[in-house]
């Protein structure tokens, strides 16, 4: 790989965006060992290609650790056919477009790695690119939470207070609707995103079991991935 080439090519491109608005971070991975936890930006989404005319696909991603509370701005880029592939490498890049280190991946693999390619592979967006889109990077964009495999991003097309959840309609980038739950405080306080494609994060809680049957004396709970954040994203 020639990573000054690259490190030239993205700089120029990229220099630029190097302070970004506090929206839209989605959760993309994290290590309870390391306190880490990675986030991406599905709306900094960028189609490029390196020095020696590789197609790529480039997001911005910031990595905190919950232990010392420090947060480092990167870049995290995916080779086009390796979105193809589902297999490859993913490489790190200083947000100002530096090399910094590449890792393997195989999609489907436990690891900090192929979190970050599935995003990255994963994310879309309204705006024509420069290179040819893989149908890996049409899909709509997810998250693993727990055992759990969300989307990012949709329209959100109703909110209704249940009796253990609030509970959101959407419509994804791919045209399907689908539902999610989430924290009650959505339903007070995000009405005005309704009609509005918006970016979602997660967190494990728990919610009365269905076992329940609305009893109210019943004790018995799941484990859910529930929405906690609701992000207007641009249109």
């Amino acid at each position: 790989m020639d990573n000054l080439g690259l490190t030239l090519l993205l700089a120029t491109t990229f220099v630029s965006q190097t302070a970004f608005a506090q929206t839209d971070w989605v959760r993309v991975a994290s290590s309870q060992s390391s306190g880490g936890v990675w986030e991406g930006k599905p709306s900094s989404l960028e189609y490029s290609k390196t020095k020696a005319g590789v197609p790529i696909i480039v997001v911005v991603g910031r990595k905190s650790n919950t232990k010392n509370q420090e947060v480092s701005l990167h870049k995290w880029y995916v080779k086009v056919d390796d979105c193809r592939s589902k297999k490859g490498t993913v490489v790190t890049l200083k947000v100002t477009g530096e090399f910094e280190f590449e890792n393997d991946f195989a999609f489907g693999g436990d690891t900090v790695a192929t979190s970050l390619a599935e995003f990255v592979c994963g994310v879309s967006t309204p705006v024509a690119p420069a290179v040819p889109i893989p149908a890996a990077a049409t899909a709509a964009a997810t998250v693993k939470v727990g055992k759990f495999i969300k989307k990012t991003s949709g329209v959100l097309t109703k909110l209704e207070n249940g009796d253990i959840a609030c509970y959101l309609s959407l419509k994804g980038d791919d045209g399907k609707s689908f539902e999610e739950m989430g924290d009650f405080s959505i339903c007070e306080k995000q009405t005005s995103l309704v009609g509005k494609r918006v970016a979602l994060s997660y967190e494990l809680g728990t919610v009365v079991s269905d076992e329940c049957g609305g009893d109210e004396n019943c004790k018995k709970t799941k484990t859910v991935a529930l929405v906690t954040g609701v992000k207007a994203m641009g249109k």
